[in-house]
C-alpha cells in the first residue's frame, strides 16, 4: 500500500463557499450562462431587465458559480445526481477537508 498526499491551494472565497455548502444539503445555479456577478451585469438578461440582480443572486447562490467551479476542480464538491438545475453538494473529500481545516 502506498500513501499519497496531495497539496493544493484554493482561494479564501472558495473556502468560505465550501463551508456554506457544507452547512446546506445542496446549492443550485439556475442561470449558469454567466459565472460571476460582473459578467451578469454585462449580460443581455440584466440590460434588458429580464432578470434583476437580486433575482440572479437568489437563483445562483449569491453569484458564486465561478468559486463553485474552483471547488469542483479539486473534488471538494460534486454534482447532485438527478437535479433539475446545475446543483452541487459537498463531497466526502470536501467533508474531510473541512474537518481538518474547519
Amino acid at each position: 500500500m502506498k500513501k499519497v498526499t496531495v497539496s493544493f491551494e484554493i482561494s479564501e472565497e472558495a473556502f468560505e463557499l465550501l463551508k456554506k455548502i457544507g452547512e446546506k444539503v445542496y446549492v443550485e445555479y439556475r442561470d449558469n450562462r454567466v459565472d460571476t456577478i460582473e459578467k451578469f451585469l454585462e449580460s443581455d438578461d440584466f440590460k434588458n431587465k429580464h432578470i434583476t440582480l437580486e433575482s440572479y443572486k437568489n437563483r445562483n447562490f449569491g453569484g458564486t458559480l465561478k468559486l463553485a467551479y474552483e471547488l469542483a476542480e479539486r473534488d471538494l464538491i460534486e454534482d447532485c445526481e438527478g437535479a433539475w438545475h446545475m446543483s452541487y453538494q459537498i463531497s466526502e473529500f470536501g467533508k474531510e477537508t473541512l474537518k481538518k481545516l474547519g
